[in-house]
Parts: structure tokens; C-alpha cells; sequence
């Protein structure tokens, strides 16, 4: 909106989802950290060191591959229904699907992953209701639902408990078959559990 006194960005949250994603993604790709924080003044010093990237940059490509990768999912359409999805839900269902993708599976967990998604979120907004009217704090509530908003919500530390919450509930409802029976973990399992603190940024001037 312009008014021509005021400016009001429409799409200011969305593109903090994606900045936050690609961003995720992309150190993902060069430093093997499974997540950082995703607050606006981490992104800008992020993207001030990223203004040029190099043609076929293997983070950026990274990218779009997961992003298209999520519109291909058998049931895509199925997301699309009932309330819109927020941003958060949207940035844990891409990294759900980057982190299966690097995965050494074949490619049936694409048929599943959308429904199992869908019944994970389905289990939290029933966990959070229960809380609601009750007081008490079931897992889905206590260690996802209730971490998506409040202080902390967007750290690296908050952000992997939630997402370590979601893959064992969602890992557990699809099918997962290795490729090679002789490596049975994804490239994340050996990733170093830190976030922002104490991260090297210049490894990517």
C-alpha cells in the first residue's frame, strides 16, 4: 500500500519466508549447518554478503531445486485447502523435503511425505485445542505448537527443536528406503548441532 505519506509492504512477511528459507538452505549447501537464526539483522548481514552470487552457485541452485521439488509432491494441491498455511509451516515442510531429498532414498517418500505433513499439522492444532481447554501440554503442543510463536520462535536452537520433533513424527509415517543399504543417514545427521553463534561468516565473502 502507497498512499504516498506511508508505505506499507503487502508482501513484507513473505519475503522474509523465503529469505529465512533460501538462507537456511544455502549455508545448509556450503557450511553443513543444519540451521541458523532467522531474525531480520541476521538475514541482512547475510544478504549484504551475498549481493553477487557466482552462475550455478550450488547454494542458490539448492534452492530451487527444494521449491520446485515441494510443487511436484504427490497431493500438493491437498495443502491448499481449508485455512492458508503460515509461513513457519511452510519453511518446516521445505526443509523437510530438502533434508529427504539429500537423503540417500529413492524417490517413494514423494508420494507420502504431503499426507504425513498434513496429519502432523492436523495432530498439532488438536494438541494445541486440548491445551487451550484443559491446561494440559501434550508432545505435539509441548514441542512444536507452543515454539512457533513467542520469544526465541525464530533462533536456530528453537527452530531444530521443533523441526527434530516434526521428522520423527513425519519419518515415521512414510516410506524411507535407502538406496545404499551400507548408508542409512542423512547428509544432516553428522551436521554439527550450532546455529548462528560462533559461525564464520566470512566463509562466505
Amino acid at each position: 500500500m502507497d498512499d504516498g505519506v506511508h508505505y506499507v509492504d503487502g508482501l513484507a512477511e513473505a519475503r522474509k519466508f523465503f529469505a529465512g528459507l533460501a538462507m537456511t538452505i544455502m549455508v545448509r549447501e556450503r557450511a553443513e549447518v543444519d540451521f541458523v537464526d532467522i531474525k531480520g539483522a541476521t538475514i541482512n548481514e547475510f544478504y549484504m554478503e551475498n549481493l553477487v552470487l557466482g552462475e550455478g552457485d550450488p547454494g542458490a541452485l539448492r534452492v530451487v531445486q527444494v521449491l520446485d521439488l515441494v510443487a511436484q509432491l504427490r497431493g500438493f494441491e491437498s495443502l491448499r485447502e481449508g485455512r492458508p498455511m503460515s509461513f513457519q509451516w511452510a519453511f518446516h515442510l521445505a526443509l523437510l523435503v530438502d533434508s529427504l531429498d539429500e537423503g540417500n532414498y529413492t524417490a517413494v517418500w514423494r508420494e507420502d511425505v504431503v499426507s504425513a505433513f498434513i496429519a502432523f499439522k492436523q495432530d498439532v492444532a488438536n494438541a494445541q485445542l486440548h491445551y487451550r481447554q484443559t491446561h494440559v501440554s501434550l508432545p505435539h503442543h509441548e514441542r512444536f505448537g507452543r515454539l512457533l510463536s513467542g520469544s526465541g520462535s525464530d533462533t536456530a536452537d528453537v527452530i531444530r527443536i521443533r523441526h527434530s520433533f516434526l521428522l520423527g513424527e513425519v519419518y515415521a509415517k512414510i516410506r524411507i528406503n535407502p538406496l545404499d543399504p551400507n548408508r542409512r543417514f542423512d547428509p544432516l545427521a553428522r551436521i554439527p548441532t550450532q546455529g548462528v553463534l560462533g559461525f564464520d561468516w566470512a566463509c562466505f565473502s
